[in-house]
């Protein structure tokens, strides 16, 4: 919530010129995005819908009501608000970066309405408004992925690493194309760069068994994977590499994960391989 609280203040400071006489309404609207902040979202609504009522126009408002849609996985209602978003009225003309959240937002809903290309645009508009938010380059990286344009996939991870900012996200993200286009060592060695910046990340360990695993490298594989484990018991990732090994390479697998339960008297262990 930190980025969101930052840009609370941002429309604090640039409302209150603009409804000076209406003191009422700007408590109204500042315990709207009090309560979106804590997340109390049902109980923001209604005080966005009261702010509504005195103007129906406000960008602000319905880009908050859209990203609450969002939240609450109302992605028809969330998509309106954010249409209503783009006709309403800025008091702040001039309020790039809350603009730029108004589609990286609105990427967001498109999103998980199965429109990538759209939500590209989406994130190209926001990175226009702020050049300087690392998780817009992030997240538009991501769909680059998913669309397998790997050169501005990994462009845009380069980007966001070096923003400074989500930490080894960047990292992980350049190597999920690299192993999109089939280049094993490379996502290695990016997932390895991972470990070795977060030697606790779940994620890094779990992408790279599969690398190994598809590399038919078994034993480091079911290493990983226990890495995974320990550090996540529940990561999807390990847990799906975990079921091909257990098909492919219980041999080698076994006996470490038996290790692991001797070392931690923890049946769940034994239950992974039965």
């Amino acid at each position: 919530m930190k980025k969101i609280l930052f840009m609370a203040v941002v429309l604090t400071m640039a409302l209150g010129g603009y409804a000076q006489n209406r003191v009422s309404a700007d408590d109204t609207f500042v315990k709207a995005t009090e309560l979106y902040e804590n997340d109390a979202y049902g109980e923001a609504l209604q005080y966005f819908n009261i702010w509504l009522k005195t103007h129906p126009d406000d960008a602000y408002a319905w880009t908050y009501i859209s990203a609450i849609e969002c939240e609450s996985k109302n992605y028809d209602e969330a998509l309106e608000a954010s249409d209503k978003a783009l006709e309403g009225v800025f008091a702040n003309n001039k309020d790039k970066e809350f603009k730029g959240w108004m589609h990286y937002v609105r990427a967001n809903i498109l999103v998980h309405k199965n429109d990538t290309v759209g939500a590209v645009k989406e994130l190209n508009e926001a990175i226009k408004l702020d050049k300087d938010d690392a998780d817009y380059f992030h997240r538009r990286g991501t769909l680059y992925w998913r669309l397998h344009q790997h050169d501005k996939a990994i462009a845009d991870f380069n980007a966001e690493e070096k923003l400074g900012g989500n930490g080894i996200d960047p990292v992980i993200g350049r190597g999920c194309v690299y192993s999109d286009m089939g280049d094993s060592k490379r996502a290695i060695d990016e997932f390895t760069k991972a470990i070795k910046q977060e030697p606790v990340s779940a994620e890094a360990y779990a992408k790279r068994a599969i690398e190994y695993f598809n590399m038919k490298d078994y034993d480091r594989s079911s290493d990983d994977v226990i890495s995974a484990l320990k550090n996540d018991f529940d990561n999807v990732n390990a847990l799906w590499v975990l079921e091909y090994l257990k098909a492919d390479a219980m041999r080698q697998l076994s006996p470490k994960v038996r290790a692991v339960y001797k070392d931690t008297g923890d049946s769940r262990w034994l239950e992974l391989i039965k």
